[in-house]
């Protein structure tokens, strides 16, 4: 290796197989922020026009790739000996379905096949849960080692919490993926109920599931669906005046590897949150410290929504607390220590593929679209040669009498 390869910074190439949250938290803000320190030269592509940057990046950088398109590219990225790390964030094996007849994108053979294949192909896996390494390694039968990475809080202000407004009637709030409808029917909204019972007076904002209310829980809620950018969600979230958010959780295998992320949306609003007793947030929260932990019961739920919400000075606790943990773990300066040490391997990797094999690689992918296109554009063709006398006479009316060729 040339010593001017040696020197200059690391060049990755993120591939988007699958845009969100996770690609904007993981991927784009920490390593425009490597970018910008001169650690790393960074480009971002998806699976349209990957190729053609393979050639020039030293890594990389898979986000939630799981179709065969992006397998492929992998694949290339390994014919030319670059250095592929792989990112999930999600049990991507255990995904519950919204309807039992409903199947996920990831339980289709070519994707299940294509998720496997981007696995076993890895240098590195990245996660954020550590709960996670040990199922990706067993699913897919790689050996790859692990970088443990943490997540920045996009709005973090050193200074403080926000300030939220007081209100006169407190305000209870969800946000979250339609996935979440199931827990917050069973147990939040029941528990909401009992409380409107007693007498107890608050409103209900609700982002994202629908869920089926009573008429009078209804008269003191707001719902608003989902489905927001995350440069909406960023916006929204700066206008929250909730009295306390509630995180409901199932406790499975799917859930238990995922990331805490509403502790840190949450307190990055400077509001404080009732979670599940459940892995992953019973990992990070300190009961009665940094939020409230509570069982997957009506009664529980209940109990911990009223403690939060007439007792503000646990609230003002919580909120600070929280907000130092966050301000500990996840500041820029930690999330860059996180990315530098658990990438290291990546970082510090450099191949300089000679062109003679690079033209021939992309020679080879080249020819391998060229053979699906020829295959398609056969049967097309076969197809087309099988119809029956009578339909060639109707086309040919419809094209003024003048008879079709197939090329």
């Amino acid at each position: 290796m040339l010593a001017s390869e040696k020197s200059r910074p690391s060049r990755i190439l993120i591939l988007i197989g699958q845009d969100g949250p996770t690609y904007h938290l993981a991927a784009k803000v920490p390593f425009d922020a490597l970018h910008a320190g001169g650690i790393c030269e960074v480009l971002v592509c998806n699976l349209e026009d990957s190729f053609q940057d393979l050639y020039w990046c030293d890594v990389l950088f898979v986000v939630r790739g799981y179709t065969p398109e992006a397998a492929k590219v992998v694949w290339t990225a390994r014919r030319l000996q670059r250095f592929v790390a792989v990112l999930w964030d999600d049990n991507v094996f255990e995904v519950p379905r919204l309807a039992p007849d409903l199947p996920t994108p990831y339980e289709l053979p070519e994707n299940r096949k294509s998720i496997i294949e981007i696995l076993r192909s890895a240098n590195l896996l990245v996660v954020a849960n550590p709960r996670l390494t040990p199922v990706l390694r067993f699913q897919s039968n790689s050996s790859a080692p692990a970088a443990l990475i943490k997540s920045p809080v996009v709005g973090w202000n050193p200074g403080g919490p926000p300030a939220v407004p007081v209100c006169q009637v407190p305000i209870l709030g969800f946000a979250g993926h339609e996935r979440h409808r199931t827990q917050l029917q069973s147990c939040v909204v029941p528990a909401l109920e009992l409380l409107l019972r007693k007498g107890f007076k608050f409103k209900f904002h609700v982002v994202g599931p629908p869920l089926d209310l009573s008429p009078e829980l209804r008269a003191v809620s707001e719902e608003r669906p989902g489905g927001m950018s995350y440069d909406e969600w960023i916006k929204f979230r700066s206008s929250w005046a909730w009295t306390a958010a509630l995180a409901p959780m199932p406790h499975d295998a799917f859930h238990e590897c995922k990331y805490h992320n509403k502790f840190l949306e949450y307190t990055l609003g400077g509001v404080p949150c009732i979670f599940s007793n459940v892995p992953p947030y019973s990992d990070v929260v300190v009961h009665r410290q940094t939020g409230l932990l509570v069982e997957n019961t009506v009664s529980a739920w209940a109990a911990g929504i009223s403690e939060m919400v007439t007792d503000p000075g646990l609230r003002a606790r919580v909120v600070q607390a929280a907000w130092n943990k966050v301000s500990q773990d996840h500041s820029p300066s930690a999330v860059k220590e996180s990315y530098l040490s658990g990438l290291k391997p990546a970082f510090e990797f450099r191949h300089p593929v000679p062109r003679t094999m690079g033209a021939r690689v992309l020679q080879d992918t080249k020819q391998y679209f060229h053979v699906r296109i020829h295959r398609a554009r056969s049967q097309i063709i076969r197809q087309y040669q099988g119809f029956s006398s009578r339909v060639r006479r109707v086309l040919r009316r419809t094209t003024g009498g003048s008879p079709l060729r197939v090329p």
